[in-house]
């Protein structure tokens, strides 16, 4: 275990070092620190149900259904293909090393808390989000992140004890499918009969998934007890049931590492799995679906850097979703429920919500591939034609989700429709702002940092961009008292920003080194 333990340690001391030679990463780092000094404190110093309160219950449902959501993934990932902790780094080194295997799982297990935290890190930054739906007290935020770390940390270990027993047999993995599967369908059948007898989507969460059963569940119901401490308060049973969370951590991992079994074979399918996923993110392709490409008889009509532009297109139409991809759904979806849940009767709400969700998702631009491509830096063109073309795509794809969004929202909220045109160009303007961020964050700080800290520091630094054209569309529309003009005011302060983002970024193709 100390030869284990050496390598995590001087790791963590490379790393360390080497942020003295990378000068923008350490930039990134202190950026990220004081971002997280100023959540901590505004999840602390704001006041809560700034927007509007809605009744816990409400927000226990909707939690029970995120836990319930992993769990389920969780578990049937390691039915099918086990679980781990490790890399393909650990399985080409640790594996063939005379180590005993409970110090190989600990090993693992101490790895993989990074990834671990990064999830309650992005957690615990919606926690303003919260407060201003919620009634979230101060005294529940530590249980409310510890419920969902503790959470976290045991669906892991969990997946491997299953996956121990599933691997024995066909018999046994049939087994945990069918019990798994009869437990969603029966807490789903529950939840649909509850939105039908109220007759309300709310109650989905806050009849069905927030019944005062789901609470005793083991782990799940003992993570949901102390996360719901944030607004029901705290309690000596939320102690009780933090302790057990503790204790199921703890006593899962004595058995894994007591057991001592053969288990390279086990993760050795969930690990490559993990790779996958892994070089999905770094060459952003996390957003497309896997399956065949269609075959399209299409013949190249363009030249220069209009090939570029042209060839993006023949990759969407060969997906068959052509501007639309999962990111799309999940941006229009996730903003149009919360938008339906919160009551809201503002325009504003699903643009600024729905701005947030694709900043999140701002990294998966398929623009980026293309700089792994040697033609794109030979094309006779000037740096920023060939930017503007590569990029062209993704303008086309926000502005196809923006319809889709705003015609959807702006039915549902009797938006007038000078509007919900104008609501269109604002999030197809944010849009540029986010997109030509990304290439001068390529430019600045290159592509070899983890995803993580990537998209902490995108939200960082566009919360700083964005904040002057908010306050700007703020102003101007109390001053005037017309939203149509606070947002063309912001349509403006965004191309602005855009377009010195396009100049600064620009020269990125001669930097070839980059990727």
């Amino acid at each position: 275990m100390s030869s284990l333990m050496y390598i995590l340690k001087r790791s963590f001391i490379n790393e360390m070092k080497g942020l003295k030679k990378r000068k923008a990463a350490l930039i990134g780092y202190i950026l990220l620190f004081a971002f997280v000094i100023l959540i901590l404190v505004s999840s602390f110093l704001m006041p809560s149900g700034i927007i509007t309160q809605q009744e816990n219950d409400l927000f226990i449902g909707i939690i029970a259904a995120i836990l319930l959501f992993y769990a389920f993934y969780s578990f049937q990932s390691a039915i099918e293909k086990g679980s781990s902790f490790f890399r393909a780094s650990d399985v080409n080194m640790a594996f063939n090393a005379p180590i005993k295997t409970g110090d190989l799982l600990i090993y693992g297990f101490i790895k993989s808390l990074a990834s671990v935290l990064t999830v309650v890190f992005v957690a615990f930054c919606q926690i303003p989000n919260l407060k201003n739906n919620f009634a979230i007290q101060n005294s529940g935020i530590f249980f409310l992140v510890a419920g969902f770390l503790l959470y976290l940390i045991s669906m892991p270990i969990l997946g491997m004890m299953i996956y121990s027993f599933a691997s024995r047999s066909e018999k046994n993995k049939d087994l945990c499918k069918r019990i798994l599967y009869a437990v969603m369908v029966l807490i789903t059948a529950y939840a649909l009969f509850c939105l039908v007898k109220e007759g309300k989507v709310s109650a989905l969460f806050s009849k069905g998934l927030a019944h005062p059963v789901f609470r005793y569940i083991p782990i799940m119901g003992w993570a949901l007890q102390v996360i719901s401490t944030a607004v029901l308060g705290v309690s000596g049973m939320t102690y009780v049931y933090l302790a057990l969370l503790v204790l199921t951590v703890i006593v899962s991992l004595k058995l894994l590492y007591s057991m001592d079994q053969d288990f390279y074979e086990d993760v050795l399918l969930a690990t490559q799995y993990n790779e996958e996923l892994i070089q999905a993110r770094r060459q952003n392709r996390m957003g497309e679906t896997r399956g065949k490409l269609k075959k399209i008889d299409y013949t190249f009509r363009k030249e220069g850097a209009k090939v570029i532009y042209e060839k993006s297109i023949l990759d969407r139409r060969k997906k068959g979703f052509f501007f639309l991809d999962i990111t799309s759904l999940s941006t229009i979806g996730v903003t149009l429920a919360v938008t339906f849940f919160s009551g809201m009767q503002s325009i504003y709400y699903p643009l600024f919500f729905g701005v947030y969700m694709m900043t999140v998702f701002a990294a998966n631009d398929r623009w980026s591939r293309e700089l792994g491509n040697h033609y794109i830096y030979l094309i006779p063109e000037s740096d920023y034609k060939k930017l503007f073309y590569a990029t062209l795509g993704e303008h086309f794809k926000n502005l196809t989700d923006a319809v889709i969004l705003f015609a959807i929202a702006g039915f549902l909220l009797k938006a007038d429709f000078q509007i919900v045109i104008a609501a269109i160009f604002c999030y197809v303007s944010f849009g540029a702002m986010n997109l030509y961020y990304e290439v001068l964050s390529r430019k600045v700080f290159g592509n070899k940092h983890s995803s993580g800290l990537k998209m902490l520091r995108r939200l960082l630094m566009l919360f700083i961009a964005f904040l002057p054209g908010i306050i700007i569309l703020v102003y101007v529309s109390i001053t005037t008292g017309s939203s149509l003009l606070g947002m063309l005011c912001i349509i403006l302060w965004n191309l602005l920003v855009s377009a010195l983002f396009f100049y600064f970024g620009g020269k990125i193709f001669r930097e070839i080194e980059l990727d």
